[in-house]
């Protein structure tokens, strides 16, 4: 939650989440964040044997329960040239 650092209120009184997610190199640092368009807090990550990246999402007042394809890591890999 990057914006809870900066100003914990509205995180905390409205649900204010900015979920993202992140790619790390083998040395574990961050290579890139990308911003996710949900406005919801994301329960579960996993990739599968296609290296596909899948997200879900609990039910809120706000919204259903979601779970979708965000991307392959290929492609995550493409924007920042990175290899493996």
């Amino acid at each position: 939650y990057s914006n809870m650092y900066k100003n914990p209120l509205p995180f905390l009184l409205n649900n204010d989440y900015q979920p993202f997610i992140a790619l790390v190199d083998r040395n574990f640092q961050l290579v890139m964040q990308q911003p996710l368009n949900s406005k919801g807090q994301v329960e579960g990550v996993c990739v599968d044997q296609q290296q596909q990246i899948w997200l879900t999402q609990e039910k809120t007042e706000a919204q259903p329960a979601l779970f979708w394809r965000l991307s392959s890591v290929q492609e995550l890999r493409k924007k920042t040239n990175i290899k493996s």
